[in-house]
Order: C-alpha cells, then structure tokens, then sequence
C-alpha cells in the first residue's frame, strides 16, 4: 500500500504545485484537468483538503512547510494544534506548521538549513520534495547511493540529493525531458 500513495503523492506534487488546505471538489479542478486524478485521489486519501473557498489552485508553488505537512499525511500522520518546540530559531512554537517539522525531524525526515532554521516559506524544490517523501516513506536508497549512468543534466553525481533522484527516476516518480 505504501508505494502506490508515495507515486500518487509524488506525481501529484511535483506535476501538480499544490499548496494548503478546506475539501470537495475544487472550482478550479475541473475533470479534463491533467491534476485531477492525481488531486482527486490525494482528497480521498486525506492528504489535501483544499481551501476554504472551495479551490485547490494548482498553479500555486509548494512551500517547504506545506511539503512536508504533505509528505507526513501521505503517510498517515496526523499533528493536532499545539505548541511545539522544533529546534529551528525560525519557527514560532504557535505557526501552523511546527508539529509537522517537529514529527518530520524527529523521524529524520528534514534536518533543516546549516544556519539552524527550516524556511518554511520557501517554496521546496523537487529535490527537497523527493528527500521528503522518500524519507517518510522509508525508502531503501543502498543501491542508490552511487548511481550508474546519467541521471538527469541537473544531478550532478555525489550530491546529497543524487539517490534520491536516482530513486525517483528508476521507479518512475519523476523523468527527463526530451533536453534531459
């Protein structure tokens, strides 16, 4: 069960910028869009709810709190309202977020910035987002970790995302583009 919500909650994240959450069917998801499956099977999983308006907006980028908030639903976690201590000097005990980056450090799923903070509001980049996942996910990267061949002309080998790249490509969570 595992792997068919982490590939739903990847393809539908990274083709899809979603962002944070209401429910129902969105005003601005209509059926003939290329999001809707993939939106529309995250709603029923209880992963995205949507906003209060009744829309999704698809276009808007993924901010690094609202990714891994994603990553921990897709796995079933569940953070109630409270006051968390996270350990990153950027993040209000109060914010909305810290119990998800709390409960995503704690189970080694984000590290944060060398500078002590999380950056919440920036917007996650697909390799952030596929270290996530992978992590909630605990996805076993050994054979990953040197990769053979080419990967993509953006992953360069030896990174600290390659294996996760690696990951995502060989199992079919992401691919290249005809430029590679």
């Amino acid at each position: 069960m595992k792997k068919p919500v982490l590939t739903i909650l990847v393809t539908g994240i990274i083709s899809v910028t979603v962002s944070a959450m209401t429910t129902a069917a969105f005003s601005d998801v209509p059926a003939t869009s290329p999001y809707y499956s993939s939106v529309e099977a995250l709603t029923q999983a209880g992963v995205v709810e949507g906003y209060e308006d009744g829309t999704f907006r698809p276009d808007q980028p993924v901010n690094r709190a609202e990714a891994i908030k994603l990553a921990l639903a897709g796995i079933g976690v569940k953070v109630e309202n409270g006051l968390y201590n996270t350990g990153f000097s950027d993040v209000p005990l109060d914010i909305w977020y810290a119990g998800f980056v709390m409960e995503g450090s704690l189970r080694g799923i984000i590290n944060g910035n060398p500078d002590g903070t999380f950056a919440g509001a920036r917007t996650v980049n697909k390799a952030e987002f596929l270290k996530m996942t992978e992590q909630a996910f605990q996805v076993d990267l050994s054979e990953f970790q040197t990769p053979s061949g080419d990967i993509a002309d953006d992953v360069a080998a030896g990174e600290w995302y390659t294996p996760y790249m690696a990951y995502a490509k060989a199992t079919g969570l992401t691919y290249t583009t005809l430029d590679n």
